[in-house]
């Protein structure tokens, strides 16, 4: 009986462990941007972000000192389809409190991108997730990681 309630702990550990693992935010190296990075993914070396090999990035523009008004003003689905992309998504929505928007893109036949915008009059954060038409589960891990971000002003780069 202790041997079955140890293993049954030790599963339950486990499990605790690995889904604790993939909840945790950290700080984009760089920006003032948090965010829970997809399972798998590892900081990109070649620009600020995340990526999983050659299938897919998250790439984190973080313009401290920018307004997103003026930087949101247009990021409007009329805006992409005007230049020919897909719109499949558009949203407008709060992240960490603050106005933001989200656009899913097909860019072309093989790549999506989803693009997130948030801030207020003193900063503006871009995040992009681009992935492949053939990775729908990626993209749906990619799509929390950019809704999970958040801005910290104290953060010192």
């Amino acid at each position: 009986m202790k041997a079955l309630t140890l293993l049954i702990f030790t599963l339950s550990l486990t499990l605790s462990i690995e889904t604790n693992a993939q909840t945790t935010k950290e700080i984009v190296a760089g920006t003032h941007v948090m965010l829970t990075p997809p399972e798998d993914f590892i900081k990109a070396k070649n620009f600020t972000g995340y990526q999983k090999g050659e299938e897919a990035i998250i790439n984190v523009m973080d313009l401290n000192g920018g307004n997103y008004y003026s930087n949101a003003a247009s990021f409007k689905r009329e805006t992409f389809e005007a230049k020919g992309l897909i719109v499949s998504e558009f949203e407008e929505l709060k992240i960490d409190g603050y106005e933001a928007k989200l656009v899913v893109l097909k860019a072309d036949a093989n790549l999506i991108a989803i693009n997130v915008v948030f801030g207020d009059s003193t900063f503006s954060v871009m995040i992009t997730g681009t992935y492949s038409t053939l990775e729908p589960k990626i993209g749906e891990q990619v799509k929390a990681s950019l809704l999970s971000a958040s801005f910290q002003y104290m953060t010192k780069l």
